[in-house]
């Protein structure tokens, strides 16, 4: 039996909340930036524990990658993230 391959995304207004409550208390993240409109793998949204989540299928080609940051948590364990779109 064949594993289906996906990529969970999220939309930057909620990068904060999901990768807190996901990832709270990790050491480092690296959060990855996509391009929307190079994403030629067929996607569908689903809401999963409360948030919006963009399933990409297929995988992703290097391409759709426009940025990497790495993130270290405060003290607490929480990120801080602060998204901005400029279009």
């Amino acid at each position: 039996m064949e594993e289906e391959e996906y990529v969970w995304c999220f939309e930057g207004n909620e990068a904060e909340k999901v990768v807190n409550h996901y990832f709270e208390g990790e050491e480092e993240l690296l959060l990855i930036l996509l391009d929307p409109l190079r994403i030629q793998s067929p996607f569908k949204r689903i809401k999963k524990d409360g948030f919006q989540i963009i399933e990409i299928q297929e995988g992703i080609s290097l391409d759709v990658v426009i940025d990497r940051i790495k993130l270290k948590p405060d003290k607490e364990g929480h990120y801080s993230i602060n998204v901005n779109h400029f279009d």
